[in-house]
């Protein structure tokens, strides 16, 4: 594992490849293997990142490590709290774990299913697992079941809000729902679009989903389609601000990154130099966390409005 500098030539060469006016380089590290997981805590900034030969890195604001983690080599998926305060894992195909901010893993829990999904409250007190027979669950983070419910389709995507105890989904062709933590159902959105990534704002006022083909596709909190944005490409990810219509990270299956402000104009595009594994923004979008799948991870700073 090591840092690299924000002055490396191939660095500074594929910021600058694209259009509008690129980012500052941040931070960047190497993971010791390939990436498989990603998260940064909208609080403070932290990054976790896991990689395939079983090791857990949490990065501080600067990108140093703080705490190193190895022989997990059956971490598989990872939802890292806003505060910072935990996360929660999947295990091989069918066990969730909850993380302690050492990075100890505190405990796991079977499934009677495969895991498609984990989601962790921004606080770092609840865990939720949904599970390809179409079951979620919601655990406190001493492992007591707070919840159980089943889904109408298996969610692939799970998000908690912050400012109200809600969880948003997303399912493939394009069903989005968000369910209280009894399960109550309180959103049904259609959208018949294949779903590669979910983005919902802090208040949940604002959603945003990557649907391949069809574009980045935007809803108010009612479900509403705000618009759909095209990249010119299959954005597989999206990230979006803390709150209301503000910017959004964008990355497509090839290899395209971008960033989008609220009325969704491309500020900043780019051809990433390995497919991209995980993406993320600050609370106010104007910092950028990038996972390669190449174990590479970098900290971009924009300098332009949202």
């Amino acid at each position: 594992m090591s840092q690299f500098s924000p002055e490396q030539g191939s660095d500074a060469a594929w910021l600058s490849a694209g259009r509008g006016m690129p980012p500052a380089l941040s931070w960047g590290f190497f993971t010791d293997a390939p990436l498989i997981a990603l998260g940064v805590a909208r609080e403070g900034g932290r990054t976790l990142a896991a990689d395939a030969g079983g090791g857990l890195y949490l990065l501080d604001p600067a990108g140093r490590i703080e705490h190193l983690q190895r022989g997990l080599k059956d971490l598989s998926a990872l939802a890292f709290a806003d505060s910072g305060a935990a996360a929660a894992a999947a295990f091989g195909e069918d066990a969730l774990g909850w993380i302690e901010p050492d990075l100890k893993v505190k405990w796991r829990q079977s499934m009677p299913a495969a895991i498609t999904a984990v989601a962790v409250d921004p606080h770092g007190r609840h865990a939720a697992v949904a599970l390809s027979n179409g079951d979620v669950t919601v655990y406190t983070n001493r492992r007591k079941k707070l919840a159980r419910f089943t889904a109408l389709r298996p969610l692939d995507h799970l998000r908690f809000l912050t400012t109200r105890p809600l969880l948003v989904g997303a399912a493939d062709r394009g069903l989005i729902a968000s369910y209280d933590l009894r399960g109550r159902q309180e959103l049904d959105v259609k959208t018949w679009a294949n779903c590669g990534d979910l983005a919902v704002t802090g208040d949940g006022t604002r959603m945003a989903v990557a649907a391949f083909n069809l574009g980045v596709q935007r809803f108010d909190g009612a479900g509403r389609v705000k618009d759909t944005l095209s990249t010119g490409g299959s954005p597989a990810k999206v990230a979006l601000a803390f709150r209301g219509w503000g910017p959004l990270a964008v990355a497509t299956l090839e290899r395209e990154l971008y960033r989008l402000n609220a009325a969704g104009d491309v500020d900043w595009a780019a051809p990433a130099p390995a497919a991209i594994a995980g993406l993320a923004l600050d609370a106010p979008g104007r910092l950028m966390t990038v996972g390669f799948e190449t174990g590479r991870v970098v900290r971009l700073e924009f300098f332009t409005g949202g």
